[in-house]
């Protein structure tokens, strides 16, 4: 299982992998969480996702290879 981060930054959501690499920017949280997906998708692997808010709130999700966020 894999483990990435999303955070938000300066008006953008910034997707990390496990190794604090950079995946990605995005304008909406739902288009980083529909990348990361993607990401899980071609992975076939499931991954742990902790997601910080621009209010500094932080939750953890799991996304399965087979789901898909909008």
């Amino acid at each position: 299982m894999r483990d990435l981060t999303l955070i938000a930054r300066n008006s953008r959501w910034v997707l990390l992998d496990e190794n604090v690499a950079e995946l990605g920017q995005f304008a909406t949280e739902g288009a980083a969480l529909t990348a990361a997906s993607g990401y899980v998708r071609a992975w076939r692997e499931s991954a742990f996702i902790l997601i910080g808010d621009a209010d500094g709130e932080w939750r953890e999700e799991q996304l399965l290879p087979e789901s898909h966020h909008h």
